[in-house]
């Protein structure tokens, strides 16, 4: 099939656009891109600061003999029930920081309607305060990371003692645009002042402009390629999701876990791309553990042997695949050094995963439909961080 698919027709309808392209606004009422934003537009209809007075008498009645100076909340909205008793706060001091984090769940219902139909489902609110014990201001921005990382680690603890599917850990990318943010001093009276909200989720911009009707003509191209032609096999399949997977992750700032699982995306699709070459035995493939050696008294790994066969030994993209990303991984996986991965650090591993498969993938002689697909990740990097890549290349335009 050449011609695009009828329905395309439509996006010259202009009376079918205006009701149904345009998926951020009807007329003046705001669609919210993520239930997660919607949900968080119905803070307003809760006394969150009657929940933080509660969660400070809770903490007095402890009898700790901790002084809190002044704090910051933040309200979080979970798209899952986490049914602790209600009212519980749970808390933790840090004499070393001179800090105390306080984490409360606020559960709630809300009913979907659908014309005459409608459903209930329910919800909640994380509620978290983070308090110095100095009468130094805290920061704001550095309480809402330690803020998600407390809350993170109840609900890691609520699944470690019930099995949920409904559970995950928060990241800034699955929170909402904008973070409700209260001010509390508690040196005397307690006062809690809404002071607006936080917006650390600047993907959230590509995010609603990806929501929209696929208006481009390239784009609908592609997603009819995709859906029409492409009887993936279990293999290509799997690695196909994990490909966007390690791109979703890198979105929402999962960075360790955006370079693992890059990382197993190239090795497993470079394997699967050697076995692809004829000229290579399966004990080059199947029985090499190496994935790739420096030396020339090293067992080849895989990579060096695709290299080979492929005529592409000595490219750029192969070192930048060991610094960026191969080196990267080892810290991981070796090391354990979590949490030590920068931004920047991660999007270079990813970047230079997809590549070095886009590279071999595009070498190979007699490749089908099926593994060229994986070679698509890197485009789709490109596309989503355009504006890294313009980035780099002024730089280096400019002698950096």
């Amino acid at each position: 099939m050449t011609s695009p698919h009828p329905g395309i027709n439509l996006l010259t309808n202009q009376q079918w656009m205006t009701r149904y392209g345009i998926y951020m606004h009807v007329e003046d009422e705001i669609i919210h891109a993520k239930v997660i934003d919607a949900l968080a537009a119905l803070i307003d209809d809760f006394d969150i600061e009657s929940q933080i007075e509660s969660m400070l008498r809770q903490f007095d009645d402890m009898g700790t003999g901790f002084g809190l100076q002044n704090g910051v909340a933040f309200v979080f909205p979970y798209e899952s029930l986490v049914p602790l008793p209600p009212g519980y706060s749970s808390n933790r001091i840090s004499v070393q920081k001179q800090e105390v984090r306080m984490v409360q769940f606020l559960n709630f219902s809300t009913t979907l309607y659908a014309g005459s139909s409608a459903a209930r489902t329910g919800h909640c609110f994380i509620i978290v305060c983070v308090f110095g014990l100095r009468p130094t201001p805290l920061n704001a921005l550095g309480a809402l990371n330690r803020g998600i990382e407390y809350a993170n680690d109840i609900l890691r603890a609520y699944s470690l003692a019930r099995h949920d599917h409904g559970i995950h850990t928060l990241t800034l990318g699955t929170l909402p645009s904008h973070i409700r943010v209260y001010e509390i001093n508690a040196v005397d009276t307690v006062t809690i002042k809404s002071v607006g909200a936080a917006a650390p989720n600047g993907q959230d911009i590509a995010d609603r402009i990806s929501k929209r009707l696929l208006i481009d003509v390239d784009e609908l191209q592609r997603f009819r390629k995709y859906s029409e032609e492409l009887p993936l096999r279990p293999a290509e399949r799997y690695l196909a999701d994990l490909m966007r997977i390690c791109i979703t992750k890198l979105c929402l700032q999962d960075h360790d876990g955006a370079v693992l699982d890059s990382g197993r995306f190239a090795e497993l699709a470079l394997r699967l791309v050697a076995s692809r070459i004829s000229s290579l035995s399966p004990n080059d493939i199947v029985d090499n553990q190496n994935l790739f050696t420096r030396g020339k008294n090293a067992r080849p790994g895989v990579v060096n042997h695709v290299a080979r066969e492929l005529r592409f030994t000595g490219s750029h993209k192969i070192s930048l695949w060991t610094k960026n990303a191969r080196d990267l991984r080892n810290r991981l996986t070796h090391g354990l050094l979590f949490e030590t991965i920068s931004g920047d650090q991660a999007h270079a591993a990813v970047k230079a995963d997809l590549e070095l498969v886009q590279l071999a993938v595009d070498k190979l002689p007699n490749a089908d439909w099926n593994i060229e697909v994986l070679g698509v990740g890197a485009d789709i990097y490109g596309r989503i961080f355009s504006h890294r890549t313009a980035k780099s290349q002024r730089g280096r335009a400019q002698g950096h």
